[in-house]
């Protein structure tokens, strides 16, 4: 039997049971159940599940489990019977540290499925969140803070200000002080709109802006009179200062300069050629002078001739004497034509003869007139036809130079007469090109004056039937006008918003008071300040509710901070260490780093997830026992354990077959159910050569 002190369980009585239907088992230190599949060993470890702890449903069981009892010995004086329906469990023998709360014993006493692994989830099989199920306050914690939002968990208090996601009761909260300030900007309108003054300055300001904005539009009105009246001015100039004749008198301009530069050009034209023809009378004689006598041509022809010319006429009388009348008359005219022509001969001779000069003289006459040695009459001859050409072209120079200077003559007249006409005066030649510039300039300057007179005449946007002679009170202003003009329109509205204003805030109030819009001013307002005082108590409750949980969760924090040490402490606790120490026979104590277990030996120290599968397997069954006896106060109890180590090897098996034995040596009760031959032989084997009478074998086998 377990020693003194421990917590066993005596007797289990099940009837109706699944496949097993009703069987009554007397429990010893260690128990064996063996039975092969569908033969009950589930519907057994489900029943007491059910039966003992308070949590059971955390494991996903089937819904009817049959019924009967479990009696457990060392909770009271005497033994306590549980039954699957009955409001008392072991849990309620018990209680977390100083706060009394249940503890999930089940997860530490009963291995189901073969699952050694606190949480499967879990590296190593256990972490920190299962540590502080069993070890800590933390599911106090946990059950205080899940019916708060996670809003409001995440929220916290800065500057006096409550900040956090806009969800949940924040969103509640934001929504009654909207509605607050909704609210209160009513009540202020109210302060500020319902005053008809506001209105009544509005009124004022927009008659002024009206009157100052007519007495512009008069301005306007004799601004485009005054605009209209310089522009007929303007282009009156035009007429007179006309383009055209501005374009005729540019054209003569051009016309005459161009002839004074034409004949400027001929005047050094001419005295080119004239000083290349000036010796060519000289020339001209000299070669007359050079021509020699007609071969066979001497003195004595002439008076041959003469000769001739009396036998002709003895002839005609001859023939006179002959009655040869006609013959006679053309005998005398033949005498008297050859004694005519032998008289000019004679004469010719003569002046030849006196005229002829030695032609060294010539040469001489050459040399000094052109530098160069006269040799013949061809050389001569050659140097008259050159000055001959030079004659020629300077007498037609000079005819061309009477043509241009009459053309000239008629431009400049022309020319000064138009010039005239447009400017009242006379101007010098030199002077001509200025003051035609001067009129050019002045048509310019009035085209531009006209365009910019019509151009601003037309920005007055006046009808000329509109024009006003008559001056206004005050110069007109566009930008003036316009910022008249903008301001009324401003005014204009301003005052329709405001009167807009006045009845959209009524029904503004009557929207949140649900009054009819009919109904008086002051029965609107006692209204809207009772929704004020409502909303106000709800935005009170809000804040207040949600400053209270983030207050709690303070608290909290600051305890769940102090938790991992109480969690290291529990790790440290002696039960703990005494079954770790006696069930591993090597690793010395467990700690927490970070939400990792560390396993410490007298040499080193192991991550508890980095041991091999047997090694991990003897710590996580011994952190169970080592668990549930430190809540128990550190006595021993009882562990179930459902086929626990069927997915070991067969090494391994006999390592844990020996582990199990040796924790019912220190004093624990394990029930072990398998349906695996090898398991029942080892333990069999084990448990017969070491335990003796403290072991009991159950078959629940048909």
């Amino acid at each position: 039997m377990p020693p003194e002190g421990g917590i066993y369980i005596e007797q289990i009585a099940v009837e109706h049971l699944g496949p097993m239907g009703g069987r009554t088992f007397e429990m010893g230190p260690f128990n064996l159940v063996f039975g092969r599949n569908e033969t009950g060993k589930t519907y057994l470890v489900e029943f007491l599940l059910r039966a003992l702890f308070r949590q059971a449903g955390e494991w996903g069981l089937r819904g009817d489990v049959g019924q009967g009892k479990v009696r457990v010995r060392g909770l009271a004086a005497e033994a306590v019977e549980f039954t699957p329906g009955g409001r008392r469990k072991l849990e309620d023998f018990w209680s977390e540290g100083e706060l009394g709360l249940p503890t999930n014993m089940g997860r530490l006493l009963v291995v189901k499925g073969g699952e050694l692994d606190f949480d499967r989830q879990s590296a190593g099989g256990v972490d920190r969140a299962v540590l502080k199920s069993v070890l800590s306050n933390e599911n106090l914690i946990d059950r205080i803070l899940k019916p708060m939002q996670e809003t409001v968990k995440k929220a916290e208090v800065v500057d006096r200000e409550i900040k956090g996601h806009d969800k949940g009761e924040l969103q509640d909260r934001t929504t009654a002080r909207g509605d607050l300030q909704r609210i209160d900007r009513l009540l202020e309108q109210v302060d500020t709109g319902m005053s008809l003054s506001r209105i009544r300055s509005l009124e004022l300001t927009q008659k002024n802006l009206f009157d100052a904005l007519v007495v512009q539009l008069e301005a306007r009105r004799h601004q485009a009179y005054l605009f209209s009246q310089a522009l007929k001015e303007a282009n009156r100039a035009l007429e007179e200062l006309l383009q055209e004749e501005l374009d005729r008198l540019g054209h003569l301009l051009r016309d005459l300069r161009r002839l004074d530069g034409e004949i400027l050009q001929s005047e050094l034209e001419l005295a080119r050629r004239r000083s290349e023809s000036q010796h060519f009378d000289w020339v001209e004689q000299a070669a007359g002078l050079w021509q020699p006598r007609p071969a066979g041509e001497n003195t004595r022809t002439p008076w041959l001739i003469l000769a001739g010319a009396g036998v002709s006429i003895a002839l005609a009388a001859a023939l006179a004497l002959f009655d040869q009348t006609v013959a006679a008359a053309i005998a005398a005219a033949a005498g008297l034509a050859v004694g005519a022509f032998g008289l000019w001969r004679l004469r010719e001779t003569t002046t030849q003869s006196a005229n002829l000069i030695n032609h060294s003289e010539l040469a001489k006459g050459f040399q000094k007139r052109f530098g160069e040695q006269l040799t013949d009459l061809a050389q001569l001859n050659a140097v008259e036809s050159d000055l001959r050409k030079a004659a020629t072209i300077a007498e037609e120079i000079e005819r061309q130079q009477s043509r241009q200077r009459a053309e000239r003559a008629i431009l400049a007249a022309d020319f000064t007469r138009g010039l005239a006409s447009l400017t009242g005066k006379e101007f010098g030649i030199h002077e001509w090109e200025a003051a035609l510039g001067e009129l050019a300039a002045r048509r310019r300057s009035l085209v531009n004056e006209a365009l910019d007179l019509e151009k601003r005449l037309e920005g007055l946007g006046v009808d000329p039937s509109d024009y006003s002679e008559r001056p206004a009170e005050a110069g007109y202003s566009k930008s003036e006008a316009a910022g008249l003009e903008r301001h009324l329109d401003q005014a204009r509205v301003e005052l329709a918003r405001a009167n807009a204003e006045l009845q959209g805030l009524k029904q503004a109030l009557c929207n949140e008071t649900s009054d009819s819009i009919d109904r008086p001013w002051e029965e609107i307002l006692s209204n809207l300040w009772k929704r004020r005082e409502e909303k106000a108590a709800e935005y009170r409750q809000r804040t207040g509710r949600i400053l209270a949980q983030i207050g709690v969760k303070e608290v909290l924090a600051r305890i769940a901070a102090e938790e991992d040490e109480r969690i290291r402490m529990g790790l440290q606790d002696r039960a703990v260490r005494r079954v770790l120490q006696e069930t591993t026979r090597r690793y010395q104590s467990v700690d927490l780093e970070k939400d990792s277990l560390v396993v410490r030996s007298g040499t080193a120290d192991f991550d508890l997830a980095a041991l091999s599968t047997g090694a991990r397997e003897q710590v996580l069954l011994a952190l169970r026992m080592g668990f549930a006896s430190r809540l128990a106060g550190g006595q021993p109890l009882f562990m179930l354990l459902d086929d626990a180590f069927q997915h070991s090897d067969w090494e391994r098996r006999e390592r844990l077959v020996a582990l199990v034995v040796s924790m019912v040596q220190a004093g624990w009760q394990i029930t072990y159910l398998t349906m695996d031959d090898h398991l029942r032989g080892a333990f069999d084997a084990a448990a017969r050569q070491t335990l003796g009478e403290d072991y009991r074998f159950h078959s629940i086998e048909a």
